[in-house]
């Protein structure tokens, strides 16, 4: 067996994944008169992976070269968009937010993966992804030695950009949610503080989409001076519908199926707040009988 073809890859953040990419994808060559072989090492401290390419007789073709370069651009794009971004994304938190505490770090990096997973499938990212196996092809014709970080950090600008993007982002979320559990909590003591008002509301929609609040016996509760009339804005109206209800001080708060639905927010929110003592209607004669039951704006 004479080596014709081979191909090195320095990688910085060393990961179980990328050999058994590369064992997969090379497995195709051992079928056929031309076989790859997979060595792996340290030099200088960072691991590297060999991809040799041999053949009997010195019949490996130029096709079959190029082939492996194909294969080993395939790999390496799915091992970096799939398994590298983690790695960039902490890299570009610490650059960048190092003033956070670590524990917040590490929950805004968790925010930054779910916003680059959710991105991953967008047409932009996947237009991303073949222009990155077009790069790696590229290079490979080349050069039969690769520095996969660097490769990354010099040549994938667009892709260590939009993580940048993710990171701006999660770090934006991160501070709206600490930010709404703050909130939350706020709520929660006040709630605790008070005795409660009312034994149970029902909270329920009328014909013309309007919140209404009715007690136990399911008689109309005055909204007047709650600053509720004609608010017609979604956003509002979730952080009105919470306001509302913790002014009234209910022992307990029945939310009907039009509310939740409608209204993820406040029925989030509520729960956080009224813990327990929130119930979620699944499906009672008063979600079904709406024109009996809701019709109470005016009263």
């Amino acid at each position: 067996m004479t080596a014709l073809a081979t191909v090195i890859i320095a990688v910085k953040h060393a990961m179980p994944e990328l050999l058994e990419r590369l064992e997969e994808s090379m497995f195709f060559f051992g079928k056929g008169e031309t076989g790859a072989v997979l060595k792996t090492g340290d030099i200088d401290g960072w691991p590297h992976v060999s991809c040799e390419l041999s053949g009997n007789n010195s019949t490996v073709s130029a096709e079959d070269v190029a082939l492996l370069r194909y294969y080993l651009s395939q790999v390496l794009t799915d091992f970096i968009t799939h398994n590298q971004q983690t790695v960039y994304l902490d890299q570009i938190l610490g650059q960048y937010y190092f003033y956070f505490p670590q524990n917040e770090r590490e929950e805004i990096l968790r925010f930054a993966a779910n916003k680059y997973n959710q991105e991953s499938k967008s047409g932009k990212r996947l237009a991303m992804c073949g222009e990155i196996r077009n790069s790696l092809y590229q290079y490979l014709t080349k050069q039969g030695y690769i520095n996969l970080h660097g490769f990354i950090v010099f040549r994938l600008q667009e892709w260590m950009s939009c993580l940048r993007q993710d990171v701006d982002q999660a770090v934006d979320d991160f501070l709206m949610e600490k930010e709404y559990q703050e909130f939350v909590k706020l709520l929660k003591y006040f709630v605790e503080l008070q005795q409660p008002k009312i034994n149970q509301v029902h909270v329920v929609l009328d014909l013309q989409g309007n919140i209404q609040l009715l007690d136990q016996n399911y008689q109309h509760i005055d909204q007047s001076g709650m600053e509720w009339e004609n608010m017609w804005d979604e956003g509002e109206q979730d952080d009105h519908l919470v306001s509302m209800l913790i002014t009234v001080a209910p022992h307990r708060v029945v939310l009907h199926r039009q509310i939740y639905t409608h209204y993820a927010k406040a029925t989030d929110t509520l729960k956080h707040v009224f813990e327990n003592r929130v119930v979620l209607c699944k499906r009672c004669k008063l979600c079904q009988d709406i024109s009996g039951h809701l019709h109470l704006k005016g009263k």
